[in-house]
């Protein structure tokens, strides 16, 4: 079992200028079903900076997974990319994924 996560909540300050800033935490969603499950951290990319599979953090997908582990075959219905959901949501953007940061640039 790993470690909760913590869910840090946006938190809403008063600039100097009178401008409203809003500070977030980036959130970790399961790479199964894209429940939101805490906050991003150090353990969720490997050595070279990709994101790792967490479906097992999961209440939904936990199950699956321990199906696989027992040797039950599963197969993936909806290939899912973080590419490929944000060109269905907006075809003109191109998505930048650096060590567990996004940053959506528009053309």
């Amino acid at each position: 079992m790993t470690t909760p996560r913590t869910r840090t909540p946006d938190r809403v300050t008063l600039g100097d200028d009178g401008r409203t800033i809003t500070t977030i935490k980036l959130q970790r969603a399961c790479s199964g079903c894209g429940t939101l499950l805490g906050d991003l951290d150090g353990r969720d990319t490997d050595e070279r900076g990709n994101l790792i599979d967490v479906r097992a953090e999961c209440p939904h997908c936990r199950p699956l997974v321990e199906a696989e582990a027992a040797g039950c075959r599963t197969w993936q219905l909806t290939p899912r990319s973080l590419a490929r959901v944000e060109h269905e949501i907006d075809p003109h953007a191109a998505v930048d994924v650096h060590q567990g940061l996004l940053a959506a640039h528009r053309r």
